[in-house]
């Protein structure tokens, strides 16, 4: 396995889950935002980390993200706001970094824009219904469905507006992806299954090699 392969998802598709069973059915790196936060440490950025991430300043760029303040591009926006440059040039590094280690799993972050230049690097992006990710995040969080719902589309405008923030893409749009997936249609295990049999056949390596069954 040598590709690089990153995850986007809507919220209550299951696309992290997937991400993190693929890797480990391919046997490769996985790193979502928790990982990739280690790894700015590692490479001794722990200060802009504390920094970028702090509570405050989190809660104010979560809050223009969400009602669309920042959804205007990062080329424009940079110059207004140098703190969230800092943090997005260290996020980009961050994923560079752990690309050039070797095959992985990458979800969100907008790593696909990061690594568009990287031939072997394959795009996923998981969606589902609408009442299909209310009932997984219903209970998942422990809450009704009318809550759940709102979280979903609150979740989701902050990846869009993250997204088309800090790229010149349209999150969600499939010009951006090589694979689109319903992970409602086959479920967490067999869709695992399935892309992790793909992929194998896409590099080449003979199915009988791939046991679907690391976990």
């Amino acid at each position: 396995m040598n590709s690089v392969i990153t995850v986007g998802r809507q919220y209550g598709s299951c696309g992290r889950e997937i991400g993190k069973r693929l890797a480990c059915e391919l046997g490769v790196a996985f790193y979502d935002k928790e990982k990739l936060k280690e790894v700015a440490v590692e490479m001794g950025a722990e200060d802009l980390m504390l920094e970028a991430y702090g509570e405050k300043h989190a809660k104010s760029l979560l809050h223009s993200l969400a009602i669309g303040a920042y959804s205007f591009g990062y080329h424009e926006a940079s110059h207004q706001n140098p703190f969230s440059q800092k943090a997005y040039l260290l996020a980009f590094d961050v994923i560079k970094k752990v690309a050039r280690q070797g095959p992985c799993v990458i979800v969100g972050r907008c790593a696909d824009y990061v690594l568009e230049h990287d031939a072997q690097c394959v795009n996923l992006f998981f969606h589902a219904p609408l009442p299909v990710r209310i009932r997984t995040i219903a209970r998942r969080m422990e809450e009704d469905e009318a809550q759940a719902e709102e979280r979903i589309r609150t979740v989701d405008r902050l990846r869009r507006n993250y997204y088309n923030y800090y790229t010149s893409k349209s999150w969600g749009e499939m010009d951006s992806y090589h694979f689109a997936v319903d992970s409602s249609v086959y479920g967490v295990e067999a869709t695992v299954r399935m892309l992790g049999q793909m992929l194998c056949v896409g590099e080449g390596i003979p199915t009988g090699n791939y046991s679907g069954s690391r976990n």
